[in-house]
């Protein structure tokens, strides 16, 4: 698993693994990633159930809105992916960004992120409770830490889950996501799905 400290400014060698033991299999050895009960807010403040998720295609990734720099560029990478999907498939596929940080990732600051992304309302951000994120993480089976002062390292994986919730692409790395891949994976999905 590639971890990234673009978020961090943290040396690489002092960033041991992490683990994310909550008793939650990773989703790519246990089936769905919504088979799990969890409550998560909305940038609006609105109450989220996670297996409310099912149902349609979702781009997918973790994130946290103070993030200087890879944050920005996975939001980035999936609104290219997202202009590549055509037009027909508004409304059978979401993007979802869910937050590490569960401090500072208020609806009002989601809100915000929301707004200085320019991003549509087919885009949902999500927070929750540390013990929320460190479940989704390892659903995920993404990898992070908080730093003292807030910052996090964190994998950068973006991912396309289908309408069921099973993972059906994972892209790690910032320089070698690429959203045409995402794009084509979601159009795949699409044939087969609707």
């Amino acid at each position: 698993m590639q971890t990234s400290l673009s978020c961090s400014p943290r040396n690489p060698e002092t960033n041991a693994a992490i683990a994310t033991d909550t008793g939650v299999h990773s989703a790519a050895s246990s089936g769905s990633i919504y088979d799990v009960k969890l409550a998560l807010d909305n940038q609006n403040g609105e109450k989220v159930e996670w297996q409310s998720l099912r149902g349609k295609i979702r781009v997918m990734a973790m994130v946290f809105t103070h993030c200087p720099s890879a944050c920005p560029i996975i939001t980035l990478q999936i609104k290219s992916a997202e202009s590549r999907i055509p037009a027909s498939a508004h409304g059978k596929v979401d993007y979802t960004l869910i937050s590490f940080d569960a401090k500072r990732d208020t609806a009002a600051r989601l809100r915000e992120f929301y707004k200085e992304q320019h991003l549509d309302t087919n885009w949902q951000l999500l927070h929750g409770s540390a013990d929320d994120v460190r479940t989704i993480a390892a659903l995920l089976n993404v990898q992070y830490k908080e730093w003292p002062g807030g910052d996090f390292t964190h994998s950068d994986v973006t991912f396309v889950i289908d309408s069921n919730g099973h993972i059906v692409l994972r892209q790690e790395g910032i320089a070698l996501q690429n959203p045409e891949v995402v794009a084509h994976a979601v159009t795949a999905l699409l044939k087969t799905a609707f």
